[in-house]
């Protein structure tokens, strides 16, 4: 099984079935039955995998229903105004990351704040530990946005800035503490 199928997370696998029957590359009696399968504990795959296992779709179509979105995606960024945009769209559109590497990286920082840690890691942050991408690829996007992330010399707390000016002092949103500028204090 290809790993662009395996490694989708299961939002964007019941998306690939979706678009298979919109298609009417699989029945929707089949995804329902994979759907089901899927939800069992110890499955043994995603349910577009297990539309695959069962032979009810054919890898290559599910892996061109894949390519299809990710171009939709890319080539509907391009109208949205750079600094707009979400971090996670820029690295998407400049194939730094897969989305199912994106909604990963989300949901962990979604615990983090579900669990009450202070201060939660930035998305760029949780992308480089994870090894989706380069730190430059996130610095390149955040200054894409024209926004530049900032420290909080007293709580830690990180914050995105945009339209950065380097002589002027920003204040912590948390604490009021100053922010660190980004020369003193690198980061992503």
């Amino acid at each position: 099984m290809n790993p662009r199928i395996s490694a989708l997370s299961p939002r964007a696998a019941a998306y690939v079935v979706r678009l298979a029957v919109e298609k009417r590359l699989v029945s929707a009696a089949q995804a329902k039955a994979c759907e089901e399968e899927a939800a069992k504990p110890g499955a043994a795959g995603n349910v577009a995998a297990l539309l695959i296992g069962g032979g009810f779709l054919r890898e290559s179509d599910a892996l061109r229903l894949l390519d299809d979105q990710t171009t939709k995606v890319r080539s509907s960024m391009q109208s949205v105004p750079t600094m707009d945009r979400h971090i996670g769209a820029i690295l998407i559109g400049a194939g730094a990351v897969k989305v199912a590497q994106l909604e990963a990286a989300l949901a962990e920082q979604a615990k983090e704040r579900a669990a009450g840690t202070t201060p939660v890691s930035r998305l760029g942050e949780i992308l480089v530990g994870r090894g989706y991408c380069t730190r430059d690829q996130v610095l390149a996007a955040l200054a894409e946005q024209t926004k530049v992330i900032l420290t909080c010399s007293l709580c830690g707390t990180r914050w995105p800035q945009a339209d950065y000016q380097p002589d002027r002092t920003y204040a912590c949103k948390s604490c009021g503490e100053p922010l660190v500028k980004p020369e003193t204090k690198p980061g992503v």
